[in-house]
């Protein structure tokens, strides 16, 4: 079966997407979108469903992100997936294979298809912060509570034990932190973890979190090597911003 000449239902089938237990309008999306782009009304034409010959290539993915189904690709071997069970469910990421960043972009399946339907996501590289859902300076109050408890949730997952795991966990938690609650990401500034104390000054100056300059000033003056050059840059911009 040539799957990417099929209509939205057979395709869904033919990927055996059931077995992942969407509900019935992601799968609505799911197959409008793949018979949006298979009927060519999309300029953006190196985004695609994902094949299975994909999926299979990309198998080995499956032991750090085992809550995830990919369901599009592009042109760069990157993709697009959906967390389908879990605290992180319906929301989705991009899997880039040349820095791997497991954190939620998007709210949701219809979320992501309509940033690419209007051309603000063109490929699956991970985007600047503020181009997708997450991180977000516009949350409503119920959505900044629900993210703060799950960035709280992966908080506290760190072990120390597995620099590249805490380095996920750490920016799943950045992602999806509200500025409100900021403070929780200081104590990381010190994780001793090389990418996360890269990391979190720009989601410092993402949300203009002035109350993050004396660490960063700490940090330039007597931390570590790889964390200097992030603090030292976060400082100007936090610094120069006028409110």
């Amino acid at each position: 079966m040539n799957s990417l000449n099929s209509d939205g239902e057979s395709y869904f089938e033919y990927m055996e997407f059931n077995k992942y237990n969407f509900s019935s309008e992601e799968k609505r999306r799911i197959c409008e979108f793949y018979e949006y782009i298979r009927n060519g009304q999309s300029e953006y034409s190196f985004i695609q469903p994902i094949t299975k010959e994909n999926l299979t290539a990309i198998e080995y993915q499956k032991e750090f992100v085992p809550d995830v189904c990919m369901l599009w690709q592009d042109d760069n071997s990157n993709y697009a997936g959906v967390y389908y069970k879990g605290s992180l469910r319906g929301k989705v990421m991009f899997l880039t294979h040349d820095e791997p960043n497991y954190a939620p972009l998007f709210q949701s399946i219809q979320s992501l298809i309509k940033n690419i339907k209007s051309g603000i996501i063109e490929d699956f590289f991970i985007p600047p912060l503020g181009t997708c859902d997450y991180p977000s300076k516009h949350s409503t109050e119920e959505e900044k509570e629900s993210n703060a408890i799950l960035a709280k949730e992966y908080i506290e997952k760190l072990r120390g034990d597995d620099e590249d795991r805490d380095y996920q966990l750490a920016l799943i938690a950045c992602y999806l932190m509200p500025a409100e609650y900021l403070e929780l990401l200081i104590p990381l500034m010190n994780s001793g973890n090389m990418y996360i104390e890269q990391d979190i000054p720009e989601f410092f100056v993402f949300h203009d979190y002035k109350p993050a300059i004396p660490i960063l000033q700490d940090i330039c003056e007597s931390g570590s090597t790889f964390a200097k050059d992030s603090s030292k840059h976060a400082l100007l911009k936090l610094r120069s911003n006028v409110n």
